[in-house]
């Protein structure tokens, strides 16, 4: 570590900081002990919350980011959206679009299918996206993992694991039915 120090040293201008606490608006937690390196984004979510938090304000908490079988091929017909167009949905997928894409990895498949119809919404898919966006308030402090095996034989291994199949098949690029 002080060799790659003193080799940016003689080309940057370096100051140590410290350990590192936040990056790019992610809160960073390192955990030596365990060889950890957490990344959540509570400070956007709470912002989120500040500005739609009224939307879902007396809601029950949801446990998935849309409703399980939610079908969202259908686009908004004209009158619909003449309804819709002033909802907030662009702003609130905006949000949760760099989230899902950072740190929340479990909103990525709602978020992609709800970002399609940011052109043209009706109300339906405005109150899925709500419901997302309550979703992803309520798991602020869930976030990615970045674990070191530390002993040498495995540090070159990556695991994840994922669950976004919100109970059907329709978007499913698998082969079986």
């Amino acid at each position: 570590m002080i060799k790659f120090e003193t080799g940016l040293q003689q080309d940057f201008t370096v100051a140590d900081m410290g350990i590192c606490t936040s990056f790019n608006g992610m809160t960073v937690v390192q955990d030596a002990e365990k060889c950890t390196v957490t990344l959540t984004q509570p400070n956007l979510m709470e912002k989120l919350e500040s500005e739609h938090g009224h939307l879902w304000k007396d809601a029950k908490i949801p446990t998935t980011p849309i409703p399980p079988g939610s079908k969202l091929v259908e686009r908004a017909t004209d009158v619909e959206f003449e309804e819709a167009k002033e909802l907030p949905f662009a702003s609130i997928v905006s949000t949760l679009a760099y989230g899902a894409r950072m740190t929340m990895l479990q909103i990525g498949l709602a978020v992609a299918l709800l970002s399609r119809h940011m052109a043209k919404h009706n109300r339906a898919q405005f109150e899925m996206l709500v419901q997302c966006a309550h979703y992803a308030y309520a798991t602020r402090n869930v976030g990615l993992t970045y674990c070191g095996f530390g002993n040498g034989d495995h540090d070159d291994q990556l695991s994840a694991t994922a669950d976004a199949s919100f109970g059907d098949r329709v978007y499913s690029h698998t082969t079986s039915k």
